[in-house]
């Protein structure tokens, strides 16, 4: 303690606070408090003018800059300034007791600075954490990956059961009552905890690796529990679904397999049968007709099997052209005709009161309308309803199929454009297929930028799919309830060479084009192909790609080499169908490209395509 005395303030004290003056002793004794305490005395005069006016100060941890041991310091103190009166009565000097706390502050200040960075540490933390304290589990501290994981919940100082109800439903709490009272911990792993997000209300499922931790205190009791842990919410989930598209991996090999070796049961009877030395005509014809349907069945899952592969890498081409929407919907329901007659199903269809055209590939839209009737006509019992209804919408084109068959669940409509999903799909495939239609409609709709979408009102209900996409601007012009596919044989007759070294195709495909009026020659190899067609002169010329002594490549080339045989419509017929097939036949000079086997329709569509006046015209068929 000191005393300041007298109008000087003369400065006294004792033995323990001299190492409060450090340097300044023992010269302070008796020197004016101002001169003494220079230093700081614009910070401490104030207080020394209180007492004397008769007004008691007590500081604690008052931080004073001083300059001891020859530098400037920042110290501490605790103390009081108190009037002292002299024999007068008057007041004639300060008392002050005090007691340096520099090293309990600084002590203090080291300890916030730790505690503070504990908190980041605590608060960053990539996995949550969180401390329960008592019995009751209240929370006294979690982090921000624990917000989240409650949906952002206010939960502190509240108990567990009282701030997150399902954790008690779930038996979270019973677990740390028992780690509280046994002080032993528990780890689980992949748990699913269903919170509740704070907005909503909905039910929010997560899957956590966690542990509850006891805490003990030094008498050897549980004050709470430390919770620590990861939310795996997305490798639970991308887990599962791995685990589910190598389920329908398995699903879809051995449907594929089954599929496959459906059709050749028929044909394996079908072939014995026309090999019968017995056989009567009458018979010969139905077993040609078992078998031109099954190679059809098997062409059209090659097909679809391609085209999923082609979507999946990004490599499907569109040839795109103008095209009525009616005229699509006619060539579609006469390829799903025979499945909608199969199950007497009446078909209604209402195209609205305007014209409406978009550029599409004709083709792919024509197979995903057509997929779309085949579906409905599948899973409709016989004697249903089919509707189809065409509409414009502002600036699409709205095709909707609708049924009155098996519907789909709430809980699977969300998975009927899912390739390969049959197992999780209300289409449960009663009559074949690999479950991919639907998938493939998909993928070829967004490809035209569209969208296609499912409703149904549940099992037993019906279903509805709906294809959108864009049409092009509104044309003022009179229309046809549909646009009636051209009559093959009204078309014009058309010269056509056929350079192809199976017989058997060779002679299926000329009695199918004489009978519709063309004129048809003939080759087997490519060097007899040339031959005839410098002999013929056609207009069109369909040539295969694996012939002896010129293949197609080559005998394309020398067929555009010869005078104007530029203006022949050369059509490759193969059965190496990718796009670098695709690209080489283009180089080699072709118009069109068949995949074997192909479809002899397509073979008339590319017929009709191939434009008029070309050599035939001129007088060059010899």
């Amino acid at each position: 303690m000191f005393v300041a005395w007298g109008p000087q303030g003369v400065f006294f004290y004792n033995d323990a606070y001299t190492p409060i003056l450090g340097g300044r002793h023992p010269g302070a004794l008796g020197a004016p408090v101002a001169r003494l305490w220079s230093d700081a005395w614009d910070q401490v005069s104030p207080i020394f003018d209180e007492a004397f006016a008769n007004r008691a100060s007590y500081f604690e941890d008052m931080p004073v800059r001083l300059k001891r041991g020859g530098f400037d310091e920042q110290a501490y103190f605790t103390f009081s300034y108190s009037p002292v009166r002299g024999d007068t009565g008057e007041i004639e000097g300060v008392l002050c007791v005090c007691a340096e706390t520099t090293a309990t502050v600084q002590m203090r200040q080291r300890q916030a600075r730790e505690n503070e960075k504990l908190r980041l540490l605590f608060e960053g933390a990539p996995g949550f954490a969180v401390v329960l304290v008592g019995p009751n589990h209240v929370f006294e501290m979690r982090n921000a990956a624990y917000s989240d994981l409650i949906g952002g919940r206010d939960v502190l100082g509240k108990t567990v059961a009282a701030a997150l109800p399902e954790s008690v439903e779930q038996g979270f709490v019973k677990i740390l009552d028992e780690v509280f009272l046994t002080q032993r911990p528990f780890v689980g792993s992949e748990t699913l905890y269903i919170s509740v997000d704070a907005k909503t209300g909905a039910p929010v499922e997560r899957y956590v690796d966690f542990i509850f931790q006891p805490m003990v205190g030094a008498d050897g009791e549980s004050v709470g529990v430390f919770v620590q842990g990861h939310d795996l919410t997305e490798q639970a989930l991308a887990k599962k679904a791995l685990l589910s598209a190598d389920r329908q991996k398995d699903q879809f090999i051995a449907t594929l397999a089954h599929e496959l070796r459906n059709p050749l049961a028929p044909i394996s009877a079908a072939a014995h049968l026309l090999q019968s030395p017995s056989v009567t005509p009458a018979t010969a014809e139905r077993a040609a007709g078992v078998i031109g349907r099954q190679i059809g069945n098997m062409s059209r899952l090659l097909d679809d099997l391609l085209d999923v592969a082609r979507i999946a890498r990004d490599q499907m081409p569109l040839r795109l052209e103008r095209c009525r929407a009616d005229a699509l919907i006619g060539l579609a329901i006469e390829t799903a005709r025979p499945a909608i007659e199969a199950k007497r199903h009446h078909l209604s269809i209402d195209l609205g009161g305007s014209a409406i055209q978009v550029d599409a590939d004709r083709v792919r839209i024509v197979q995903v309308i057509s997929n779309l009737l085949t579906n409905a006509a599948k899973y409709t019992e016989p004697g249903g309803h089919i509707a189809i209804e065409s509409r414009r919408s502002g600036e699409t084109w709205a095709l909707s199929v609708k049924d009155d068959g098996i519907g789909i669940k709430p809980d699977l409509l969300g998975n009927v454009f899912k390739m390969f999903a049959q197992e999780q799909s209300p289409l449960q495939r009663p009559e074949g297929g690999l479950g991919i239609g639907l998938g493939l409609a998909k993928g070829l709709i967004e490809l035209h930028g569209g969208a296609i979408e499912a409703r149904s009102d549940g099992a037993g209900m019906g279903s509805v799919f709906t294809l959108r996409i864009p049409a092009v601007a509104e044309e003022r012009a009179p229309r046809e309830r549909f646009a009636q596919p051209a009559k093959q044989a009204s078309d014009p007759s058309r010269s056509i060479l056929l350079a192809d070294d199976n017989e058997d195709l060779v002679d299926l495909v000329k009695a199918s084009l004489e009978a519709l009026g063309h004129r048809v020659t003939t080759a087997p190899d490519g060097a007899l192909g040339l031959e005839a067609y410098r002999r013929e002169r056609p207009g069109i010329a369909v040539l295969d790609i694996g012939m002896p002594k010129l293949n197609g490549y080559e005998l394309a080339r020398a067929i555009r080499e010869e005078a104007e045989g530029s203006n022949v419509f050369l059509i490759a017929a193969t059965g190496w169908g990718g796009d670098a097939d695709k690209a080489e036949a283009k180089s080699a000079g072709f118009d069109a490209h068949l995949t074997k086997p192909f479809d002899l329709a397509r073979l008339l569509e590319l017929i009709q395509q191939a434009p008029l006046g070309e050599p035939e015209a001129a007088g060059r068929l010899g």
